[in-house]
């Protein structure tokens, strides 16, 4: 299923240079390498919206306990509407609440983000999560706050946040 839905998503939107169908493709492929990693495994992974800052597709896959990555592909919601592309390696999760009908994560790690416009920008991202994991059905509902460090084209910080939710399968 989320293979068909990467292929259409892809199909259906209008890039506008080369450089850009290239970066898209490279994460197409990254996500359909765990997606046929995860078909041999019990760990869950998850695909869904986020939206704010980016607004596009997000990809979740957990494994072990205390380990996540995510990625995600969108666009900005700042003033030039630019292609940005993260991905991030969570490697500390805290379960903040366990129950028979749901779960809450507090989750960090680092990562990069990519953002086109004219020229490539490169930032180091310092995500902080909160994931609601619900038990019953399969829906991941997610909160995060995320410092990044600019180095591309000018050294700077920002401080971005998205709110999302994901399809978990398996």
């Amino acid at each position: 299923m989320p293979k068909e839905i990467i292929f259409t998503i892809i199909e259906k939107l209008r890039w506008r240079s080369a450089k850009m169908r290239k970066y898209a493709l490279l994460l197409a492929i990254i996500i359909l390498f765990f997606s046929n990693e995860m078909s041999a495994q019990t760990n869950r992974a998850g695909l869904g919206i986020i939206l704010v800052e980016p607004t596009g597709l997000s990809w979740k896959y957990w494994w072990g306990k205390k380990e996540a990555v995510h990625l995600a592909l969108g666009w900005s919601s700042q003033k030039d509407n630019n292609l940005v592309v993260h991905a991030d390696y969570l490697f500390s999760q805290i379960n903040l609440f366990k129950e028979e009908m749901s779960t809450i994560l507090l989750s960090f790690g680092s990562g990069g983000r990519l953002k086109f416009n004219r020229d490539m920008h490169f930032g180091i991202r310092f995500p902080l999560a909160l994931d609601f994991i619900s038990k019953k059905v399969p829906l991941n509902i997610f909160f995060e706050i995320v410092p990044i460090v600019n180095l591309t084209p000018d050294t700077s910080i920002d401080l971005k946040g998205a709110i999302g939710f994901r399809y978990l399968y398996k």
